[in-house]
């Protein structure tokens, strides 16, 4: 029968004693400096990195493109499905942020829009918010001195409603 006792020894050095009933005294040194909590300090380090990186690449945030700040449009806002009205719009652009006025009265305010200039036309996207959760994604293109796209308003349950618009520069 064997046993191995741990001892640590004086310079903090792990030793390991085996006893066994043939010979008592064998005694193994290992002369490795016993690193407590290394580690621990190293996974605690890389979950701490791995959480900022995630983080900071899943953040939405506003990427200001600024090709069509500082621009207002008067645009009608025509339903695809029948039995709605038009709606006369004013969008606009200015520091990085989309916004359409006749949304207010929903509880959307201004998003983060990109823009992407492409052979005389800039198309953008934007995605606005409001309280109850609903969603509508906005895209279209400038040309000139017209504007045109569509918008898809996407309540939190329940099926989308889709629209176009179309205007000139205000």
């Amino acid at each position: 029968m064997a046993f191995i006792n741990h001892i640590i020894g004086p310079r903090g050095e792990n030793a390991y004693r085996c006893d066994t009933q043939a010979d008592r005294s064998d005694i193994v040194i290992d002369t490795r400096p016993r690193r407590r909590g290394t580690a621990l300090w190293l996974l605690a380090a890389v979950l701490l990195f791995a959480t900022l990186a995630w983080g900071r690449s899943n953040k939405a945030q506003p990427q200001r493109s600024g090709a069509l700040d500082g621009t207002k449009w008067s645009v009608t806002i025509t339903p695809l499905a029948k039995g709605e009205k038009p709606v006369a719009d004013k969008l606009v652009f200015d520091r990085g942020m989309f916004d359409s006025t006749a949304c207010h009265q929903y509880g959307f305010g201004k998003a983060a829009y990109t823009a992407k200039r492409e052979k005389g036309a800039t198309s953008f996207t934007s995605t606005t918010r409001n309280a109850k959760e609903e969603i509508i994604r906005w895209q279209g293109k400038v040309m000139g001195q017209k504007i045109s796209g569509t918008m898809t308003w996407r309540a939190k349950q329940g099926a989308a409603k889709n629209y176009k618009f179309a205007g000139a520069k205000a």
